[in-house]
């Protein structure tokens, strides 16, 4: 119960000074402000066990649900979850004035600490198996690594042959022409050739020319080069040539 203030008022009524009026206000205004964590602790540590007592009974099987053996705990797990919930409690009500709540807490304690495993429901699924961790033994410290060999020396590919066109015509002496290989110089060249005959008509033929030939036509009329290809880079060779010109003699 709170001091009263009226003698306070009352010593002041009598002669008495504002400041010891004052001090005797102080003292009755602190004495009401004790009770307040008092009652506070008292709801904590009520709250506490309440919460943990609905904790408790969805934890704990009864005895129609452990065949008949008396109530039980599923898992040692929850048997710790409830003890360490159990033990906050007990702190938060170690300050407050409530007897009949830390025997209880004490009591659950004991019940929870003696409670058997319950019996595995056939409907559930069994416990996983506790994976035990085993340590590999250390291997030997391997020896030093080799120094790599050093790189293979660099290949450097062959340049790919030129393409076509590869000759040139160049006018010789009468009536002759020469057809030289500037462009694709030290590869063969398989070329058509079309030329003027004595009688003024065409004359068709293959040649393979490295260098230069020397070809004749009439009435200083130039070669006609029809095709020219680099011998053995793709499809050039002689026979497809041959089949490409029928009408051309090789």
């Amino acid at each position: 119960m709170a001091p009263e203030v009226e003698p306070c008022a009352r010593g002041r009524a009598r002669g008495g000074s504002i400041g010891a009026c004052w001090a005797c206000a102080a003292a009755a205004f602190g004495a009401l402000l004790a009770v307040v964590p008092f009652a506070s602790a008292q709801t904590d540590c009520q709250t506490a066990f309440e919460r943990w007592a609905k904790l408790s009974s969805a934890r704990v099987r009864g005895t129609a649900q452990n065949e008949g053996r008396g109530d039980c705990i599923p898992s040692e797990a929850m048997r710790q979850e409830l003890l360490t919930a159990l033990v906050r409690t007990k702190g938060l009500c170690a300050g407050a004035d409530h007897g009949a709540t830390r025997t209880m807490i004490d009591i659950n304690q004991s019940f929870v600490t003696a409670l058997v495993l319950c019996r595995p429901d056939p409907a559930d699924p069994p416990p996983p198996a506790e994976e035990k961790i085993v340590e590999p033994p250390q291997p030997p410290t391997p020896p030093p690594a080799p120094k790599p060999p050093p790189p293979p020396p660099k290949v450097v590919a062959a340049p790919p042959p030129p393409s076509p066109p590869c000759l040139e015509i160049s006018p010789g002496k009468a009536e002759q022409f020469a057809l030289v290989n500037r462009r694709c110089r030290g590869h063969t060249v398989l070329a058509v050739i079309e030329t003027r005959g004595a009688g003024g008509e065409t004359v068709c033929k293959g040649y393979s020319i490295n260098q230069s030939l020397a070809v004749r036509t009439a009435g200083n009329a130039p070669p006609r080069i029809n095709h020219e290809c680099v011998l053995s880079a793709g499809p050039c060779n002689q026979t497809r040539l041959e089949n490409m010109f029928p009408e051309c003699d090789f």
